[in-house]
């Protein structure tokens, strides 16, 4: 009988793994599993750091817009100014924070925001992830 034949009838004899398969199958997935691991919690880090540089990038745009402004006013929830013409102002909306008019979102999902005034300047106070962060946003 040739060789062909021969492993023809092997293979259609194996209908099932044998145990040196599936241990081989199983030792292949746990030398696997800590480089998973490993790179999903890169990837969360790599997620997070880049949301904290898309709120630092937003904040400097509205710092810029707010060093145009002038007649600043802030209480506790809200802030506004005049800029080009027209009343601005920056609140929270559904965990939000939104600068007006129009609708353009700043920082999203933030738990609570407040507006402080100490020594001639205005800072943004706000909760995200059960941190309490504080950055300056304006200076009279």
């Amino acid at each position: 009988m040739p060789i062909f034949c021969v492993s023809v009838i092997w293979t259609m004899n194996k209908k099932a793994f044998s145990r040196i398969d599936l241990l081989i199958s199983i030792y292949i997935i746990v030398l696997l599993l800590p480089i998973l691991f490993a790179a999903f919690k890169l990837a969360i880090k790599i997620n997070l750091f880049d949301n904290e540089i898309q709120e630092e990038t937003a904040l400097i745009q509205l710092r810029r817009k707010i060093l145009f402004g002038h007649n600043y006013d802030a209480d506790s929830q809200l802030f506004s100014f005049e800029f080009e013409n027209k009343n601005w102002r920056i609140y929270q909306v559904n965990n939000n924070l939104i600068l007006t008019p129009g609708t353009q979102i700043i920082i999203n999902d933030i738990n609570q925001a407040t507006f402080l005034e100490k020594d001639a300047c205005y800072y943004l106070q706000y909760k995200k992830r059960n941190l309490v962060k504080e950055r300056i946003i304006a200076c009279e």
